[in-house]
């Protein structure tokens, strides 16, 4: 059986333990996975497991399909039953990878510690200029665990590069600076 398109090693895994679901009737462990709620982390992992059964399950009636062609008393009739189970499956798997990149595509990265790492970038980037001027950098201060910006890191980049070029003109040379960074909540600072 080496018609196998679709099949990847979990696949072959999720049909050996088809073909021996009688020996494993027993309790099934199910291991938890823990959210925090805010990510949707907990939600994409649901997403991702129901994928590769989905996936899986297409998998085993494709190798169904072949096995009932090899076994089938009737060629042609197996090998015509075959062609339709594998071009409907072809169809599905095509338009789960569809629908899969565009998961992928229209859900943000689960990213950690952007805003502290994108400071620390421009002020490396630009730590020619602070030593021509003499500027010293006298406090890095940085918050751990800030919650993570929905804004591109290019425009978060931007942002603090134009920030810095303004500190670098209006800092007198020898001057000193300090960076700083902390979360705020909103709502305290309007009401």
């Amino acid at each position: 059986m080496e018609d196998s398109t679709f099949l990847t090693q979990n696949d072959k895994d999720f049909f050996s333990s088809l073909l021996n679901q009688d020996e494993n009737q027993g309790g099934s462990s199910k291991q938890e996975i823990p959210s925090n709620g805010q990510n949707g982390f907990s939600l994409s992992l649901h997403y991702v497991e129901l994928f590769n059964r989905v996936k899986a399950s297409l998998a085993a009636m494709q190798a169904y399909a072949f096995i009932l062609r090899d076994n089938s008393k009737d060629k042609e009739l197996g090998e015509h039953f075959y062609k339709i189970v594998n071009a409907d499956i072809e169809k599905t798997v095509s338009l789960l990878n569809c629908f899969n990149d565009y998961v992928n595509f229209s859900t943000p990265t689960i990213k950690s510690d952007t805003v502290n790492m994108l400071v620390e970038e421009m002020i490396s980037k630009h730590m020619g200029q602070f030593e021509e001027k003499r500027v010293k950098i006298i406090k890095k201060q940085f918050e751990k665990d800030l919650p993570e910006t929905i804004l591109p890191d290019e425009q978060l980049r931007y942002i603090l590069n134009s920030t810095i070029e303004c500190v670098l003109l209006s800092v007198p040379p020898g001057g000193s600076v300090g960076f700083l960074t902390r979360s705020f909540d909103l709502e305290t600072l309007t009401s």
